[in-house]
C-alpha cells in the first residue's frame, strides 16, 4: 500500500511488524545528530548499525539503502526506503530530515506568508465588497469613516465634504475597505488612514483613471498628517481636476 501524501521513494506499509522495522532505522538518525560516524557498504548501512548490535538480521532489501558505495553518513547521498513501513506524518518527516542531513541541505521551514495580516485583511474586505455590489455606497464609506481613529477621523470627514463639493460626480463607495470615490464605478481617489497598514501617515490616493496627467511625471499619491485651509483648497482642484 502507499500513501498519497508519501515521498515517491517511500513505500507504506500498515502491518506493525514493518512499523518496528521503520522505527529501528531511525535510530541511524539519532546516532548521526549525536556526531557518530556508521560506516556504509554497498548496500547500506550494516545490521548491527540499523537494528542495535544483535537484534534480529534483516533483508537488505528491506533496509535503509545509501545509494552509492561506501562513504559514510556524513558523505553526501540520499537515504531512500524501498518496501520498509513508513505509517503516520511523523516517520515520514524524521526519514526526510535525516535525507536532509545526509545531504547537507538545511531543514525545511514553514514557508513565510507573503501577505501581512493588513494586507490579507483588506483582501478580505474586498471579497466582502464585491459579494455585496453596489448597495448604499455612502453610508458604507460614512461608517468606515465613523471607526477610525483620530486625526485620521477628522481628515475622512474633510475629505469626504470635499470631493462632495468639488466632484459631485463621484460616487463614493468603499475600496479594500477604505473610502473612495468613482467615475462609472472605477475608483478615481480614495482616502488610506494611517493605521490600515501601519504607516505613519494618512494617504490621499489617486488611480489610473483619475484626469491628473502633467508632462511625463505627475504625483498620485499624496500623505497627509493634517489639512490646512491651503491644503483643502489644492485637494478640491486636484480632486475636480482627477474626475474630469
Amino acid at each position: 500500500m502507499r500513501s498519497e501524501d508519501a515521498p515517491d521513494h517511500v513505500d507504506v506499509v500498515e502491518g506493525p511488524r514493518d512499523q518496528i522495522r521503520a522505527l529501528l532505522r531511525l535510530e541511524v538518525l539519532d546516532r548521526v545528530q549525536r556526531g557518530e560516524q556508521l560506516p556504509v557498504g554497498p548496500r547500506g548501512l550494516d545490521d548491527e548499525h540499523l537494528e542495535g548490535r544483535g537484534r534480529e538480521r534483516l533483508d537488505h532489501r528491506r533496509d535503509v539503502e545509501i545509494v552509492g558505495h561506501g562513504g559514510s553518513v556524513g558523505s553526501t547521498r540520499p537515504v531512500r526506503l524501498n518496501a520498509t513501513a513508513v505509517s503516520g506524518d511523523a516517520i515520514r518527516a524524521r526519514l526526510g530530515a535525516m535525507n536532509r542531513l545526509l545531504l547537507g541541505m538545511p531543514a525545511k521551514q514553514k514557508p513565510k506568508s507573503t501577505f501581512t495580516a493588513a494586507e490579507r485583511a483588506a483582501m478580505k474586505e474586498r471579497s466582502r465588497e464585491l459579494k455585496k455590489g453596489k448597495g448604499d455606497g455612502e453610508a458604507d464609506v460614512l461608517a468606515k469613516i465613523a471607526a477610525m481613529a483620530q486625526p485620521d477621523r477628522a481628515m475622512a470627514e474633510r475629505l469626504h465634504a470635499i470631493v462632495k463639493a468639488s466632484a459631485p460626480a463621484l460616487t463614493p463607495k468603499t475600496w479594500y475597505g477604505m473610502p473612495a470615490y468613482a467615475r462609472n464605478d472605477k475608483v478615481v481617489c480614495f482616502f488610506q488612514s494611517g493605521a490600515k497598514f501601519g504607516t505613519r501617515y494618512a494617504t490621499l490616493g489617486f488611480s489610473d483613471k483619475a484626469n491628473l496627467d502633467d508632462g511625463a511625471m505627475w504625483p498620485t499619491a499624496f500623505a497627509l498628517t493634517k489639512l490646512t485651509a491651503v491644503d483643502e483648497a489644492r485637494i478640491a482642484e486636484l480632486v475636480k481636476r482627477a474626475a474630469g
